[in-house]
């Protein structure tokens, strides 16, 4: 056969729909949601959705993804829209939204939101790395030219928030996880946000999954560690250097260690506990139904970190009765103190066996210990406690 070719359009046209029409009062935007593929990216945003959805409360869920085209999806029963900037333009034109909740706000969503800022609500919730400077972050660079580049792109990052906090609409209100992290983010901009801007809501602990079964004494010889291994503020290394330390008691062989998570760093970090019969290492990430199960099954729950603004998977295990080893740093002693877990100083490894010893040796402690634990999440960070509070401030009670 043949074919005639009469024009050719090499031109770049816009195909995202000038109407999008919505039914809900109140859209959630970020910068990722997870999918049927790609259960992990912000699960805990998909997690509030779900339990507002439980109260009545239907939302609407964008994601920006400037330069993709508007797609419409499906997941475990939220509807998902994903587009560019002119997408969420076209969204907050054509649809009822009253409200807007933003998490991981960005320049380019800023751009857009900013435009109904007279007209809607905007509650911006604050989690970490889109609003710290890089020296917040120093232990994760290698080199130098790591340091320069973090540097660099700091600077605008800062002067975004710094025009936003010395610029606020009338309709805006802050969301922080925890008071230590709030007052960071005033320190590191220089701007003393008034209260009546701001409120801590600390992260939800869904205790039904995450419930508490008396933990038998001996569990207090089973150690668990469930990291992502992604970058140095998980301070997994410190996990490595507890354990080699570890090894040194008497007791050690009586102790059962699982080690799970991945990331960049899996295979470096854990090679020197790869001679430990009693130590199990498995790469992989887990859900939380299968976090809950394993929960189970141990008693202490191995989590040092060099920066945290509240730590839910510590809390999660928390919740199971799990008794920490964390550190006394950032925002820690907020959900942690003597009573729950055991707290050590930043980067000391033997302070963190030393806590593991304890317990081993003082198994009525380690008993209270995880009652205490489970007990404290409960009163704290209990996903009831926490929705009902975020639901007052989106319904303006």
């Amino acid at each position: 056969g043949i074919s005639e070719i009469n024009s050719l359009d090499l031109f770049k046209h816009n195909v995202t729909p000038e109407k999008i029409f919505t039914g809900n009062k109140v859209l959630v935007v970020s910068n990722n949601y997870p999918s049927y593929k790609e259960k992990y990216r912000n699960g805990f945003l998909h997690s509030r959705v779900v339990k507002y959805r439980e109260l009545d409360l239907d939302v609407d869920v964008f994601i920006l993804k400037q330069g993709a085209e508007t797609t419409f999806r499906e997941y475990e029963g939220t509807n998902v829209i994903e587009g560019s900037k002119q997408a969420l333009e076209n969204i907050l034109k054509g649809g009822r939204h009253e409200k807007i909740l933003v998490h991981f706000l960005e320049p380019i969503m800023w751009e857009i939101i900013s435009q109904f800022s007279n007209s809607k609500e905007i509650i911006v919730w604050i989690h970490g790395s889109e609003i710290q400077p890089w020296h917040r972050r120093k232990f994760n660079y290698q080199s130098k030219e790591e340091e320069e580049k973090a540097k660099i792109a700091s600077k605008p990052r800062m002067a975004f928030w710094r025009e936003i906090f010395n610029n606020l609409p009338e309709k805006i209100q802050f969301i922080f996880v925890s008071q230590y992290f709030a007052d960071e983010v005033m320190e590191d901009t220089g701007c003393n946000l008034d209260q009546s801007y701001y409120d801590i809501i600390h992260n939800p602990i869904d205790t039904r999954n995450f419930n508490f079964i008396e933990k038998p004494p001996g569990q207090r010889k089973k150690i668990l560690s469930i990291r992502p291994f992604a970058s140095m503020k998980y301070a997994n290394d410190l996990t490595v250097k507890a354990i080699l330390e570890l090894s040194k008691s008497k007791h050690f062989k009586e102790m059962e260690i699982l080690i799970i998570g991945d990331g960049r760093l899996f295979d470096e970090t854990l090679e020197p506990l790869k001679k430990f019969s009693n130590v199990k290492i498995e790469r992989g990430f887990l859900s939380h139904k299968e976090i809950s199960s394993l929960h189970k099954e141990f008693g202490i729950f191995i989590t040092p970190t060099r920066m945290d603004s509240q730590g839910v998977s510590r809390y999660e295990a928390m919740s199971s009765g799990l008794v920490p080893i964390t550190t006394d740093i950032t925002a820690i002693p907020e959900f942690v103190d003597s009573e729950c877990g055991i707290l050590t100083p930043p980067e000391d490894y033997k302070a963190m066996a030393a806590g593991i010893l304890e317990l081993y040796n003082n198994p009525t402690k380690f008993s209270q210990m995880s009652r205490n634990a489970a007990n404290r999440v409960r009163k704290q960070t209990d996903s009831k406690l926490i929705i009902d509070a975020e639901l007052k401030i989106i319904n303006g009670d």
